[in-house]
């Protein structure tokens, strides 16, 4: 090539650097050219063991911010699916909680039945932050009818049944028996009677515990202290409105109170004279000004979050397949009886055991939904006349994999 050809090229001139990376290194400036990557197949090795477990796939449910939108009640059990588990060997929790521990003859004592016949015996109790092995979970509905939590839930529940110390001690009595973890253990079948967890196969049982699903207790909780957000209008749009800009708050005017017109709500009673239309009510006689030019800004309004929470201890999922007597009869004129599954939108209503007069949905092997009550000794069909049944799987697909499981 030229010199003169050279020069044709606008990235040639010698007063033009070559551009950068968005990283903002010059990979022409870099011995080897422009791509630091380019050799990195050749000095490494590539191998993977197909491990044959089943591909996963999250459910892209509506998320929800607000718990009570989608039906959730404080003090409800809901069933929720064990997304992933972990072990953290030396875990202090993020809502901190103290531990009593036992020492005796030189000996620690940490065990809860261990630390309770230390103390009976003369040893002394020690209470602090202890770090100790936890159960690290994430969870999230497993019921179609809630949706998903926009967050997942963290679990953090101790390995082994420990002597949780309480915030005040009462008499005598200085902490209480937390086996959170083995609620959360044995809820996922990931142990049973008999079986025995130590350090050595804790991180087994934990992997044991994904994707199982346990029943849990929802607390709903409204936070005392206020956020902003955007407020939208009645099309759903963000709300946009002038903005002072010294201080960055809407602009807003009054309304007179004779209603003759709108003052500038900044001491000088200007009076105001746009569009009417334009205005957003701010309290009472009080508007910002919509604006959609450069130099405004989203209306922002103060709201208090309403929060949910699960709180150990943990259930396992009751059985689901019922009988239950249906409200049409056969050509005898006796009553239908008919198998069924209660769906995992009702499920919680059993949590812990049937009471009479408490009503779930089943689907039938037949894929209708039905309302049963339990009379005591029975599942009965709830008559649909009296306006009562909830809603239907929605979609054949929830239908179809309900039907399966059957």
């Amino acid at each position: 090539m030229s010199d003169e050809m050279q020069h044709d090229d606008p990235w040639a001139d010698d007063a033009t650097a070559t551009p950068a990376d968005p990283d903002g290194i010059n990979w022409d400036s870099v011995e080897g050219g422009g791509d630091e990557f380019d050799d990195i197949l050749d000095s490494i090795d590539l191998e993977e063991t197909e491990s044959g477990e089943e591909i996963r796939v999250r459910d892209e449910a509506k998320k929800y911010d607000n718990p009570y939108d989608v039906g959730l009640k404080d003090g409800m059990w809901v069933p929720v699916r064990i997304l992933s588990s972990v072990v953290e060997e030396k875990h202090v929790p993020r809502l901190s909680a103290k531990t009593c521990i036992a020492k005796k003859d030189g000996k620690t004592y940490v065990l809860h039945d261990q630390v309770e016949a230390a103390l009976r015996a003369g040893g002394e109790e020690v209470i602090g932050e202890i770090p100790l092995p936890y159960f690290v979970c994430e969870a999230n509905h497993a019921a179609p009818k809630f949706g998903q939590r926009r967050w997942d839930w963290e679990i953090e529940v101790p390995v082994f049944t420990v002597k949780t110390a309480l915030y005040k001690p009462q008499r005598n009595r200085t902490g209480y028996m937390n086996d959170n973890g083995r609620s959360l253990r044995v809820a996922t079948g990931a142990t049973t009677s008999g079986d025995k967890i130590s350090k050595a196969n804790m991180r087994e049982v934990a992997e044991k515990m994904v994707d199982q699903v346990v029943l849990a207790q929802v607390s709903i909780v409204q936070s005392k202290r206020p956020k902003l957000r955007p407020r939208y209008d009645e099309t759903g749009q963000q709300i946009s409105v002038t903005l002072n800009p010294s201080t960055g708050d809407p602009v807003a005017v009054f309304r007179q109170p004779d209603g003759s017109g709108y003052v500038a709500d900044d001491g000088t009673g200007e009076i105001w004279e746009g569009d009417e239309s334009l205005l957003v009510p701010l309290g009472e006689n009080r508007f910002a000004i919509r604006d959609s030019s450069d130099t405004a800004g989203p209306l922002m309004e103060e709201y208090f979050p309403i929060n949910d929470y699960i709180n150990p201890p943990f259930l396992p999922l009751p059985e689901r397949k019922v009988q239950i007597t249906r409200v049409k009869r056969d050509e005898n004129g006796e009553l239908v009886q008919a198998e069924g599954e209660i769906t995992l939108d009702t499920v919680g209503a059993i949590a812990r055991g049937a009471t009479a007069g408490v009503a779930v949905d089943v689907l039938l092997r037949t894929g209708e939904t039905v309302t049963a009550v339990w009379l005591g000794t029975e599942w009965v069909e709830k008559p649909s006349s009296d306006g009562a049944g909830l809603a239907q799987f929605s979609g054949s697909d929830a239908q179809e994999n309900a039907l399966a499981g059957l």
